[in-house]
């Protein structure tokens, strides 16, 4: 017969259960059935062996104060009832035994041995040295042994000179090159061979390595740690969306970010966006574009190209475009007009967040190279 709850009830016989294990005396036998209660009988069973173990611990260590006194040896009746005192201690902050029976007993272990042991017997105890704490687990472990390598990596860094690496520069290839040169250049760096590199995608300086990089590739180089800082225009730093920091605006390479159509299509683009809810943007810079139309609140389909963005509208691909331009003659000799402006963008010096705190030399070029951008403007 059965009944909800914790236990589950059974007449069986008197010797034993299915399980072997003994019923009580009215012949009935609890077995749990639901699973808070199993695994408190687990529990149980664990510290009723473990509080075994301490008691029998504490017998044996009892024992040897008894065996030394009988032998009247002074010596080891003080040393054993110093260890045994220390397992009392230890079994009553476990909640093995009460606090007050571990002070009774260890009142009652010293009056004992106090009986042969002399003063020279205490002056000649040595305290045992502590035992190699355990660290629990190969995982803590691991976790251990990863703190200290972390711990002599983070000396090697301290000892090692701030200049024993040449900082790394990301430049930019394209229109910003030049004015990026002559920025750095006015900033006190050496730039030999920079204007001219040839095939070298690294030109190594007497204190400072430049990478030559695209503009767009310039933010991920940084982010990544294969550079120290960088220089790039504004739209790839948003564009790209790398976790760097933006330091001075060097108020070079201005163009706009622009959306255009195609000359007099304007009412036919708002009666399809009033029909289907949605336009078709042709565009280098998806995630710009998708920023700026979710600020405006308009839905757009993205049409992702790589160069000739002026070719959507023309060809019927993509309803307008979003696109960077400096003058706008690229435009008007498509038949393409403006409708909306999105952004304006210069240079910027930028670096990573922990590369900028750490190195002094970050902080001192940036500083530097606000100067130049303020005679500049």
């Amino acid at each position: 017969m059965a009944r909800s709850g914790v236990y589950r009830r059974a007449f069986v016989s008197l010797d034993t259960t299915e399980d072997g294990k003994r019923p009580n005396q009215k012949g009935l036998a609890f077995m749990a059935n639901i699973k808070s209660q199993k695994k408190r009988i687990i529990t149980n069973e664990k510290r009723r062996m473990r509080n075994r173990a301490v008691k029998s611990e504490l017998k044996t260590a009892v024992r040897h104060v008894k065996d030394a006194v009988a032998e009247g040896n002074g010596k080891d009746a003080y040393a054993f009832a110093c260890e045994a005192c220390r397992l009392m201690d230890k079994a009553a902050s476990k909640g093995v035994i009460h606090k007050n029976q571990a002070a009774n007993r260890k009142s009652g272990i010293m009056r004992l041995a106090n009986t042969v042991v002399t003063a020279e017997d205490i002056a000649a105890y040595e305290k045992p040295a502590p035992k190699p704490q355990k660290t629990g687990s190969k995982k803590a472990e691991a976790k251990a042994a990863r703190k200290a390598a972390m711990a002599a990596a983070s000396a090697e860094v301290d000892a090692a000179p701030a200049d024993a690496r040449p900082l790394r520069i990301a430049v930019p290839k394209g229109s910003l090159n030049a004015e990026a040169i002559a920025c750095l250049e006015e900033a006190g760096l050496d730039v030999t061979g920079l204007a001219n590199p040839g095939r070298a995608l690294v030109i190594s300086n007497p204190g400072v390595d430049y990478i030559i990089v695209r503009p767009s590739d310039a933010p991920v180089f940084v982010a990544l740690g294969a550079a120290d800082c960088g220089i790039c225009g504004k739209d790839s730093l948003l564009e790209v969306g790398a976790a760097v920091e933006e330091l001075v605006d060097l108020r070079f390479g201005g163009c706009r970010f622009v959306v255009a159509e195609s000359a007099g299509t304007s009412a036919a683009i708002e009666e399809r966006y009033r029909k289907l809810g949605s336009i078709r943007i042709a565009t280098k810079y998806p995630s710009i574009t998708r920023a700026h139309f979710a600020r405006t609140g308009t839905q757009v389909e993205i049409v992702y190209l790589h160069g000739n963005i002026e070719l959507g509208p023309i060809v019927g691909m993509a309803d307008r475009i979003v696109d960077i331009t400096a003058t706008g003659t690229t435009l008007r000799e498509n038949d393409l007009v403006v409708v909306d402006d999105v952004m304006e963008c210069t240079a910027r010096v930028f670096a990573g967040p922990a590369a900028y705190r750490c190195d002094k030399r970050i902080r001192d070029l940036a500083a530097r190279l606000a100067e130049v951008a303020s005679k500049e403007a």
